[in-house]
């Protein structure tokens, strides 16, 4: 109740409500005293002094209605239902009060009183509550706009799915070590004694802290011991009309001064005062006729300026934004300090942007600009802010940011060129703070799921060049360096490596002649490996077809900006496949990681390759390969068996320059072999020996044994491999094991065996020969047949894959025996019989040509 109270007077004032109550009371005691109402309710006009009555009643209750009085009961700031209640609660006291000392307060007026009292206090007590209960209710409130000091010191708490913005408005304190240029100011104020007026300008360009700075300086002042008025609430960026200017600027010196003059005499002043200026109005006519007698303008100046000479005060006027002001209103302000306004020990503190001001007494006032030394009398300089405390402001604040938004302090360093291109465009503490709001908060606030770094300065280019930005976007290809198979143009384009290179620094050189696009070159070769090749004049391609650099997978993984599949993300804020590939792989990882379980680990994968399309999963384990480092070692072991045992079911289909998703997991199983341990390596070894099944993996696992250019081979494994791919051939031909029966058949996989026996044909065409009949004819014409595909599929038989399995003799044979009773067997068979009769299409093509993929299922 007390803070209600409190709040009642700090909005109506307790003193002015009693003063409404003593009125209201005296008004309804001398309506009581001279018996009015029943003077005219018992008079002999009674209906119609009820009529009366009652309408007043009606019209009060419509006018509550009508003004919202239920609503504003509800309202949840102190307001004049309030105000009312208090004020009818201290008139019913008085009134009460008075009645009962002269005698007639009688018991209807006592019941009356007390109802209304009973009435209010019930308004004031449930306004109380409801008002407490909804102040506890804002404290939960968590505000998320905070001052940059706040930021800079790590005073700050950032709720989950919560952005940090920074409030613009002015400080006094100073983060960029300007104490010199504070305490020049300062001691320029507090040591100048002026006789008369005394005029300092405080100049510099926008963002250089002028305010900030006179902030400052302002808080020095309050806190130093000598008699100073200080005059800072006057912004003259407020004013348009010049007379409103004026008197404001006028007003303001005589009532912060603390001179008791007449009122009226100093209005006639300032009317005399502008009619000089601005010439006579109609108002001033009444004026001075009202004051002929009075003492002239310079009668009142010189007791102005008396009465700031003897009572031993220092008036210290700030005026600041003189450059954002119209500039009819900054050459009446310089009249008005240096002429009109010309109080004695008064120092007057003019802010504003020096080349600025210089521009609008040229162009627009057609002023010599040498006027302004008639007005100032000290002029400060506020020099470059020193880098260094500029590059710790930048650099503190953000890195305080980004570890508030969840990055690891082990990757600040990596956002260093952002904070260092800064500084050296030598943005002001105002472009920071914008630059936090608009950038930092949209990046790091949500999911985001791009690259940070490349998004926050994409963004910052979007915010202080969008020429640059359009123009980025628009020649993807000369800024697309990796994945340009994704946009068939850029691919195409970068073939062409001699144009290429030639269109590609014709075009930089153009974009960076641009003086403002030059200063972004730096930090456009952060992000993109053309800029910086550019940069060091090479060219941007050096091979016909892209080649990986060690970079490549830092690139796909932090789904970088320069690659093909994330460019177009940057500037359209949508996703893509390639996206959604990528979390569901981190997603896989971790869960791995996560994962002790063999049997949880095996369905994890299953239903990673459940939850996406087969012609998706060569993208996938591209991207899975590029996390092996982050798994865990003990899951190593169980991992590779998974994939060995699983690989079928992987789709087999190659990309464009580009393995098959099998494929890849063969180079993956390969990679994982060389990070289990030694006894792991064995049993992997001794778990598959006899799965003849999948002797053409084993191949092509020992072929990326063969061809290990990084040096990631540990010794002996390839041995071991090797030996046991040879035990396991042998084993097969001495034994006759049918690779073509149900429980080994896998298309393909007798190219494995093949490859064993390239040195000796003979022996494994006798193989073939012993194993193959009318039951499984079609599985060996099948893997004699090639597919190649572009547009359409193409179902071809070379000759030298036939004759490297077999011969056309024993096939034929066995044809002549047998018929095709499938559908895909009689697919097989054109084939074979395309092959057989030299069909060629119009075109030279040999084989079949179809529109679609046929899944074959023999």
């Amino acid at each position: 109740m007390r803070k209600y109270i409190s709040d009642i007077n700090q909005n109506y004032s307790l003193i002015k409500l009693t003063e409404y109550a003593v009125i209201l009371s005296t008004i309804l005691l001398t309506i009581d005293l001279l018996n009015l109402p029943l003077k005219y309710l018992l008079g002999d006009n009674k209906l119609f002094s009820f009529l009366i009555a009652g309408a007043v009643i009606i019209l009060l209750i419509l006018k509550g209605i009508e003004f919202g009085l239920i609503d504003t009961l509800k309202l949840t700031t102190v307001n004049i239902i309030d105000a009312f209640s208090v004020t009818m609660i201290f008139s019913s006291t008085i009134y009460l009060v008075i009645a009962s000392f002269y005698g007639f307060l009688f018991l209807y007026k006592s019941i009356s009183l007390f109802i209304i009292v009973i009435i209010f206090f019930s308004i004031i007590l449930g306004r109380s509550i409801y008002l407490k209960k909804k102040k506890i209710e804002a404290k939960k409130y968590t505000p998320n706009i905070v001052d940059l000091k706040d930021i800079y010191n790590g005073n700050f708490n950032l709720e989950e799915d919560q952005l940090v913005l920074i409030k613009e408005e002015e400080v006094n304190y100073d983060l960029l070590e300007r104490e010199n240029i504070i305490n020049q100011l300062y001691n320029a104020i507090l040591q100048s004694k002026p006789d008369g007026k005394f005029v300092i300008s405080l100049e510099g360009g926008w963002g250089s802290g002028k305010t900030t700075i006179i902030n400052n300086v302002k808080k020095q002042l309050r806190n130093t011991k000598e008699d100073i008025i200080i005059i800072d609430e006057f912004d003259p960026w407020s004013y348009s009309d010049q007379r409103s200017l004026f008197y404001k600027m006028f007003d303001i010196i005589i009532k912060k001064s603390g001179l008791k003059y007449n009122t009226l005499a100093a209005k006639k002043m300032a009317e005399e005062i502008s009619e000089n200026i601005f010439g006579t109005q109609k108002s001033t006519r009444i004026l001075k006729t009202f004051f002929e007698n009075e003492n002239d303008v310079v009668t009142l100046k010189n007791k102005i300026n008396d009465y700031l000479r003897l009572c031993g005060k220092k008036v210290v006027f700030f005026i600041d934004n003189i450059d954002r002001i119209e500039s009819g209103n900054i050459i009446l302000l310089f009249k008005l300090v240096g002429n009109i306004l010309d109080f004695n020990r008064v120092t007057y503190v003019l802010s504003y942007d020096n080349d600025r001001i210089r521009k609008i007494f040229d162009n627009d006032l057609n002023i010599d600009y040498k006027y302004l030394k008639k007005v100032i009398q000290m002029q400060i300089r506020v020099p470059e802010v020193n880098e260094n405390a500029l590059n710790n402001l930048f650099k503190k604040s953000l890195n305080n940011l980004l570890i508030e938004y969840g990055e690891d302090k082990e990757n600040l360093n990596y956002y260093d060129c952002i904070i260092n291109f800064m500084c050296e465009q030598k943005i002001d503490v105002r472009d920071f703070k914008r630059f936090i709001n608009s950038v930092i908060g949209s990046v790091f606030s949500g999911s985001n799921y791009l690259n940070k770094r490349d998004l926050v300065i994409i963004e910052y280019i979007r915010l202080y060049n969008i020429s640059l930005y359009q123009k980025i976007y628009k020649n993807s290809k000369f800024f697309v360096s990796h994945d340009k198979k994704e946009n068939s143009k850029i691919y195409t384009m970068s073939l062409h490596n001699e144009k290429f290179n030639q269109d590609g620094k014709e075009f930089f050189k153009e974009l960076f002649s641009d003086e403002k696009n030059n200063k972004y070159k730096n930090i456009l070769a952060e992000i993109f490996p053309y800029v910086k090749k550019y940069s060091k004049n090479q060219d941007l391609e050096n091979n016909r077809v892209q080649i990986y650099d060690g970079s490549y997978p830092n690139i796909i993984k932090n789904k970088r900006i320069c690659s093909g599949k994330y460019f177009d993300l940057y500037f359209t804020n949508t996703k893509n496949d390639f996206i959604l590939i990528g979390e569901l792989i981190e997603n896989f990882i971790d869960n791995l990681n996560q994962t002790k379980s063999f049997d949880k680990r095996k369905e994890a994968f299953k239903n990673l390759l459940d939850s996406i399309q087969q012609s998706y999963q060569r993208e996938m384990f591209e991207r899975f390969e590029f996390y092996i480092e982050d798994l865990k070692k003990g899951l190593l072991f169980d991992l590779v068996n998974i994939l060995f045992d699983k690989i079928y079911i992987i789709n087999n289909i190659s990309g464009f320059f580009a393995l098959s998703a099998r494929s890849r997991v063969e180079v993956i199983i390969w990679e994982l072999l060389q990070k289990i341990n030694e006894e792991e390596y064995d049993d992997f070894l001794d778990n598959i020996k006899v799965d003849y099944g999948k002797i053409k993996i084993i191949s092509s696992i020992l072929y990326w044994f063969n061809n290990d250019r990084e040096g990631k081979n540990i010794e002996e494994r390839k041995e071991k491999m090797q030996l046991l791919y040879e035990d396991m051939g042998s084993t097969i031909i001495e034994n006759n094991i049918n690779l073509y029966n149900d429980s080994y058949y896998f298309p393909k996989n007798i190219w494995g065996l093949a490859r064993l026996y390239e040195e000796d044909q003979e022996e494994f065409q006798n193989y073939i020969k012993n194993i193959t009949d009318k039951d499984n004819i079609f599985r060996l014409i099948y893997d004699c047949i090639s597919l190649s595909y572009g547009k359409k599929f193409r179902y071809s038989i070379r000759q030298e894959n036939l004759e490297n399995l077999t011969t056309e003799e024993h096939i034929d044979n066995i044809l002549e025996e047998t018929e095709p009773s499938t559908p895909d067997q009689k697919f097989i068979l054109r084939v074979y019989e395309n092959y057989k009769n030299n069909e060629t299409n119009r075109f030279g093509e040999k084989g079949i040509i179809l529109d679609e993929l046929k899944n074959i299922n023999l």
